[in-house]
């Protein structure tokens, strides 16, 4: 019975409420962020985890926009950031979003160096900057004729 006990209090002990996980704020779902601009992403660590975390955009067609791609947990994204300090609590990261992103619905993922702990962002979308994609190529012409 000893023997039994033993790894039954050590499952159990792992499925308490001490999990490890990340949890995004921000870019918050529906957002609307432009290329070229700053904006500060923020994420909330609870629970013991690697102190290193990459912060990566997920997303289609992300190839096109260059950058070094990474897999975390079977998804390609784009690395916005490698080896970004995670402390306990509350994290921040200004993220200047490059001009290269296609526009469109994007979602940040912030996953542990080790790959342990992963969380990411409900969906939010990058435009061009001056919101050229929203209008039709006949109209980005301009003549002074």
């Amino acid at each position: 019975m000893k023997r039994l006990m033993i790894p039954l209090v050590l499952f159990l002990s792992t499925l308490g409420l001490s999990a490890a996980e990340i949890i995004l704020s921000r870019p918050a779902g529906g957002d609307r962020l432009v290329a070229e601009q700053v904006y500060q992403v923020v994420w909330l660590r609870k629970g013991e985890m690697e102190p290193r975390v990459n912060i990566l955009l997920m997303g289609e067609n992300l190839a096109e926009a260059g950058g070094r791609m990474l897999t975390v947990k079977g998804r390609q994204g784009l690395l916005v950031a490698g080896s970004v300090e995670n402390l306990d609590g509350p994290n921040w990261f200004m993220w200047t979003v490059s001009g290269r992103i296609p526009p469109g619905e994007y979602r940040l993922r912030i996953a542990t160096v080790d790959e342990q702990v992963w969380g990411e962002s409900p969906i939010f979308e990058i435009r061009s900057p001056g919101g050229r994609e929203e209008l039709p190529d006949c109209l980005l012409y301009t003549s002074d004729a």
